[in-house]
């Protein structure tokens, strides 16, 4: 395909600024070619108007942006955001296996990024644009409209990837993106029929999972297990995350088949304050039928 003639050339500052049309493009978009200062060679963009005016300042506006990044000895040619983003997803695999973080990011920067940053190179980007960027991508969705808590999800995913480009040296300084606030909506608690289909699922899960490889198995008890001390106990996530069986006293009871287990929380026991953060959790023995946490939890020691 034979290249386009450029019309209606027009040089302003000797030279270092030429705006200019190109023959047979149905928009007529105005281009520019700047000189880069204290150096060799161009620097073409395109304006993205037909308007000589507008056209003018977005090109005069750019040369004022790049002679004050030179002078402050910053980048004006980096890398574009498409690049940054293949790179980050060939060094997220070279680690070996990608973290979850990682295989959330990538394709959030290849579906939305990339594309909406397209003509922007990494050193573009700042505070405003990304802004507009997230503006932009609460109407533009491959699927269904997105809520608020995917937004922020998304915008803590695309904060780590800049954090990724700084420490590799691409960005001059470390981007914050202003996290949107959430709408304080909450999901509605479980009701008894709610609760009964989730432990239901729970059993079977767990019971299928005694067929595959050792770690499905291991994982399906631990979450089972997991889920009922938090619904049985009261106890908050941090805490239970960090419960160890040394933290766990069984108590008898008047009743042969059951035993009553209670749990300090380490977090609480250690500012001095063991007696509230006092957990007392139900544990039935192995085949009653009414509950598997005692159970699966023994089987787990």
């Amino acid at each position: 395909m034979a290249a386009s003639r450029v019309i209606n050339q027009q040089s302003f500052h000797d030279g270092k600024l030429v705006l200019y049309q190109l023959e047979n493009r149905p928009k007529q978009l105005w281009l520019c070619r700047l000189k880069v200062p204290n150096g060799s060679g161009y620097i073409y963009r395109g304006t993205g108007t037909s308007d000589f005016y507008e056209a003018r300042k977005f090109a005069e506006d750019l040369l004022d942006d790049i002679r004050i990044r030179t002078k402050l000895g910053q980048s004006i040619t980096g890398p574009n955001l498409a690049k940054m983003a293949e790179d980050f997803e060939t060094h997220a695999r070279a680690k070996g296996e990608p973290t979850n973080r990682d295989l959330a990011i990538i394709p959030f920067l290849q579906t939305y990024a990339v594309p909406y940053f397209t003509k922007n190179k990494i050193t573009d980007l700042n505070q405003k644009e990304i802004g507009k960027f997230f503006d932009w991508r609460r109407e533009n969705s491959k699927r269904k409209s997105p809520k608020e808590t995917t937004i922020i999800h998304e915008t803590s995913e695309f904060s780590t990837f800049l954090r990724w480009c700084f420490r590799r040296g691409h960005l001059d300084r470390e981007i914050r993106i202003e996290r949107p606030k959430q709408d304080g909506g909450r999901r509605p608690h479980f009701d008894p029929i709610d609760w009964r289909k989730l432990t239901r699922f729970l059993r079977e899960w767990v019971k299928q999972g005694e067929h595959k490889s050792g770690p499905i198995h291991r994982d399906r008890v631990m979450l089972a297990s997991y889920v009922l001390i938090l619904a049985n106990t009261g106890v908050r996530v941090g805490e239970a995350r960090g419960l160890r069986w040394r933290d766990v006293e069984s108590e008898p009871t008047s009743d042969p088949t059951k035993s009553t287990s209670s749990f300090t929380s380490r977090a609480r026991r250690d500012h001095g304050r063991s007696s509230p953060a006092r957990r007392r959790s139900r544990r039935i023995s192995e085949g009653s039928g009414s509950s598997a946490a005692g159970s699966w939890t023994a089987r787990n020691r």
